[in-house]
């Protein structure tokens, strides 16, 4: 991705991923989802925007799975999505 591009959503990509500065990782859509790499490297140095949320006992985040490596240079940020107050551990 490049400064000021996003990549939203989930599904499953073939290829690595490097987001430059200046570009956002976004996932799930309307909610949480994941975000699969072929066994690929992901790098990061922009902003990755991840959401996490309790409804009773489930829990649900946003995930990234397939990485073989990941670089993070880059800004996180969590945004709490559930109906019930996040607990220690989630």
């Amino acid at each position: 991705m490049q400064s000021g591009g996003t990549l939203a959503g989930t599904g499953t990509l073939g290829d690595a991923v490097t987001e430059q500065s200046g570009g956002t990782l976004a996932l799930g859509v309307n909610g949480t989802g994941t975000l699969t790499l072929g066994s690929k490297a992901l790098t990061l140095s922009g902003t990755t925007a991840m959401q996490i949320g309790r409804t009773g006992s489930v829990l649900s985040t946003d995930k990234v799975s397939g990485i073989t490596t990941v670089t993070y240079a880059d800004t996180l940020l969590v945004t709490d999505v559930g109906a019930n107050a996040l607990q220690n551990g989630d």
